[in-house]
């Protein structure tokens, strides 16, 4: 499982316990590769430069909500792996996480909080949507650890399918 964060860079914390849910949803010999963060701007020279490699059984691209996704930039970094993955016809199955923590912070206890959530969460998932990407937008820091693996483990695991239906 191979890891990229664009436009963030997740606290130690967040990428232990992704590493940590990852191998308990797939077992303990499961590598894991967490790719040092891809910066805002950068995705075309990240792109050209990037070695996608042939045993990746999944890509996870990691964004942060509280980012206000754009088309230019996001969805230009996730339609360029999947298109590079898809021409490789490596078999690597593609998936995003919305990483809801620092933007549930930030909103803090505001009346509104829930519908700006909502709304942010729903740009990303439009964003992405012509991509066929599966996205699972979790709380990273806060969600329960029980929840959050079978929520991973289903995303992959739809993503997967999704996968062999593109072949």
């Amino acid at each position: 499982v191979r890891i990229t964060p664009y436009a963030y860079r997740p606290s130690d914390a967040v990428t232990q316990r992704l590493t940590t849910l990852i191998r308990s949803s797939f077992g303990d010999a499961t590598r894991v590769q967490i790719d040092a963060p891809v910066d805002y701007g950068a995705e075309d020279d990240w792109l050209n430069g990037a070695s996608l490699r042939p045993e990746t059984d999944h890509h996870l691209l990691l964004f942060n909500l509280s980012s206000t996704p754009e088309t230019e930039n996001h969805g230009a970094f996730a339609k360029g792996i999947a298109e590079r993955l898809s021409k490789a016809k490596q078999g690597t199955a593609i998936a995003a996480i919305l990483d809801e923590s620092t933007y549930r912070q930030r909103l803090g206890e505001q009346t509104d909080s829930a519908r700006r959530l909502s709304t942010r969460r729903e740009a990303c998932e439009h964003m992405l949507a012509p991509l066929g990407l599966t996205v699972l937008s979790a709380d990273l820091e806060q969600e329960g650890d029980a929840e959050l693996a079978a929520r991973l483990e289903s995303a992959l695991s739809r993503d997967a399918a999704m996968q062999e239906v593109r072949r």
